[in-house]
């Protein structure tokens, strides 16, 4: 069976989309979609099918501690009718923390997808003689661990810009920062070769 045994096909739906902040404390994201398809196999076919079915996402994020971070996702879609069979119900989830070490040079993640093993879908069709069942997994289920380190100073500047590495140059005493307008430092620290004016 396929869309081409099928002599028309309509399908229309609608999104409802809402978000919640409250600070840092929590941030919140969540949707609806409502979908409906009509098919009819024409005068030739007795396939058909009129279906109904809905999904929603919900996705939240929260810090529990200036220096703690959670962050979930989840994803569901009822079944649905579809000609001789149905579409089963499918979900997901994903799950993320975040911990920051030693202020904010150092900082840790893990994040786990579809940890439930849920990522799959199942179909059913067939007739009065034969029913086939058809079911996939996506091979989501996995964990990562992320672990960043910032290292190095940078200068402020005196206008209160952001920050930016000052170029050096060599000097008698060792190294010195070379300003942006001349240069810094005594005359003993020029370049070799070069004399005042």
């Amino acid at each position: 069976m396929s869309f081409k045994n099928l002599a028309s096909s309509n399908s229309w739906g609608s999104d409802l989309n809402g978000s919640l902040r409250l600070g840092k404390r929590l941030n919140g994201f969540a949707s609806v979609n409502v979908f409906k398809m009509v098919t009819d196999g024409g005068s030739t076919s007795s396939l058909g099918s009129n279906g109904v079915t809905w999904s929603s996402r919900v996705n939240a994020t929260s810090e529990l501690t200036p220096t703690l971070m959670v962050q979930g996702s989840y994803f569901y879609r009822a079944p649905m009718k579809i000609e001789r069979g149905e579409f089963s119900a499918m979900q997901m989830a994903n799950f993320t923390v975040r911990q920051k070490l030693d202020g904010d040079r150092l900082a840790v993640s893990l994040r786990v997808n579809d940890p439930f093993s849920t990522g799959r879908f199942r179909i059913r069709a067939g007739d009065d003689n034969v029913m086939q069942v058809t079911e996939r997994t996506f091979g989501a289920r996995s964990a990562f661990l992320t672990v960043q380190y910032n290292y190095g100073q940078r200068r402020r500047s005196s206008s209160g810009g952001r920050s930016r590495e000052m170029p050096q140059r060599p000097s008698s005493s060792g190294w010195e920062a070379i300003s942006g307008g001349g240069r810094t430092g005594s005359n003993d620290s020029l370049l070799p070769g070069v004399q005042d004016a």
